[in-house]
């Protein structure tokens, strides 16, 4: 080995060991995601593969969080709370405005979740994967849930009217339809699973 040889050795270990370092690093931050937090006003924010945003009017705190291709989207007003989480390509919307309680979460490609909340000592959660859809929405002192998974799956929950509530769970691309007023909808003629608990009825 030439004079200076294994220096110059040395730096090039050195060199691919700050390299390796890097790379790990890169991808440590693609799966960690992004994550949007507001007190006040839009806050975005956009990482290797996804993206999310937060907006509050100022009277409380708007939170979202995205990983590995997913979109999530939280808006507050009026001093509501809401929570939004999306990975693996899923897209999460909540929205909450006067002391109502919204979430949203969404995994899996081609997951679509949104979940609204409107009045004081509500709260409405929805929760969709794997290709699924999932709507939750609160009007008033009342819970809404929807739970959706599999492609082609939908879960709608909607409650309008003091103390009531409405559930929705689908699977396999079945359909379900829950409200605190009107009849319950269990649709499985395309497979899957439906059931639905509410104020209004059941069904399976």
């Amino acid at each position: 080995m030439t004079p200076g040889a294994d220096s110059v050795i040395s730096r090039m270990l050195a060199c691919a060991a700050i390299a390796s370092v890097a790379v790990l690093a890169a991808f440590a931050d693609a799966a960690a995601g992004v994550r949007c937090v507001s007190k006040s006003g839009d806050i975005a924010k956009t990482g290797e593969t996804a993206v999310c945003e937060a907006s509050s009017d100022g009277t409380s705190k708007a939170i979202a969080v995205a990983k590995k291709g997913g979109v999530a989207i939280s808006t507050v007003t009026n001093n509501g709370k809401a929570g939004s989480s999306a990975k693996g390509s899923g897209l999460a919307e909540a929205r909450a405005e006067r002391r109502c309680d919204s979430t949203a979460t969404a995994s899996g490609a081609g997951a679509t979740v949104d979940s609204v909340c409107t009045a004081g000592g509500g709260s409405a959660n929805a929760i969709g994967a794997r290709g699924a859809s999932a709507f939750a929405e609160s009007d008033s002192r009342c819970s809404a849930d929807a739970r959706s998974s599999g492609r082609g799956s939908v879960a709608d929950a909607v409650c309008t009217t003091p103390g009531g509530f409405a559930a929705a769970t689908a699977s396999g691309g079945g359909q379900a339809v829950a409200s605190d007023t009107d009849p319950p909808v269990c649709d499985t003629r395309n497979g899957g699973s439906a059931r639905v608990r509410s104020s209004a009825g059941n069904c399976d």
